[in-house]
C-alpha cells in the first residue's frame, strides 16, 4: 500500500532489450511490450515481460503522477555476448 504522496521507484526491462538467450515470445501488445519465456541459462521456462515506455505510462496514469523519467539506462554486454540491455527508470506519485 502506498498512501497518497507517496513516491513509486520503479525500474523494469525495456522492450528495446537485445534479448541474448533463446526465447520463445509468448505474447505481444500494442503499446510495444512483449513477455518471453526463456529456453535457456539460469531463467529457463521463467516468463518475463519487457516494457514499451508507452505501456508503462498508461498503466501508472489513472493513479500516479509522473515525477521523473520514463528514462532508459542501456548496459551493453560483455564479449563474448552480444547486444544490450535495457531498463526503464521511473519516479511516480501516489494521487
Amino acid at each position: 500500500m502506498l498512501r497518497a504522496g507517496g513516491l513509486f521507484f520503479l525500474r523494469v526491462n525495456s522492450a528495446s532489450t537485445e534479448v541474448y538467450l533463446r526465447h520463445t515470445v509468448v505474447d505481444e501488445n500494442g503499446f510495444g511490450g512483449f513477455t518471453i519465456r526463456y529456453e535457456e541459462g539460469p531463467k529457463t521456462g521463467l516468463c518475463v515481460h519487457f516494457y514499451a515506455r508507452e505501456e508503462l505510462v498508461e498503466l501508472a496514469r489513472e493513479r500516479f503522477r509522473l515525477v521523473d523519467g520514463p528514462r532508459e539506462d542501456v548496459t551493453a554486454r560483455t564479449l563474448p555476448k552480444t547486444g544490450s540491455w535495457s531498463q526503464w527508470e521511473a519516479v511516480w506519485q501516489k494521487r
